[in-house]
């Protein structure tokens, strides 16, 4: 009886996990230590092209295209201090930018198994900026302009005082 209640339990968090993977809109990839895959969610799909298949590769071997490279060193530094990386990426070839977040994951015995590889759509945020720096960058010709001109005429009506 109680072998079949583990059983049971077991299988009850791992269809739990499935649907969690199944309904969340991120991009999740979970990492062995040794950066061999162990899941994914759907939404991985995306940015690596993942298959089933692909369960027990190296990350390494699979192509992103983002501009920062190999993420395999980030990947050694969060396993070593155990603190987590978060920075900006950039997929060029399809003009998106993403948060990437890599965390440690711990076992239920609290030992380091790996890492996890969350991203963060922040296209939009980044288009915005990019239209805010332009707006910025106009305000600041303007206000040169406006500068200049206030100058000439306060020299004037000094040279008319």
């Amino acid at each position: 009886v109680f072998r079949y209640r583990v059983t049971f339990q077991g299988a009850r968090a791992n269809a739990d996990l499935v649907n969690l993977f199944a309904s969340i809109q991120i991009p999740a990839i979970f990492l062995h230590a040794a950066g061999r895959i162990a899941r994914y969610t759907p939404q991985a799909t995306e940015l690596f092209a993942l298959l089933e298949s692909d369960i027990g590769r190296s990350i390494t071997d699979l192509n992103a295209r983002f501009s920062h490279g190999d993420i395999r060193p980030l990947i050694t530094r969060v396993l070593t201090t155990l603190s987590p990386i978060e920075m900006v990426v950039h997929q060029p070839e399809a003009d998106r930018w993403w948060c990437l977040r890599i965390w440690p994951f711990y076992t239920l015995a609290n030992m380091i198994d790996g890492v996890v590889l969350t991203f963060a759509e922040i296209t939009m945020l980044k288009r915005a900026e990019f239209v805010l720096k332009q707006a910025h960058d106009e305000l600041e010709r303007q206000a040169a302009i406006c500068s200049g001109d206030l100058f000439q005429t306060n020299h004037e009506l000094q040279h008319q005082v």
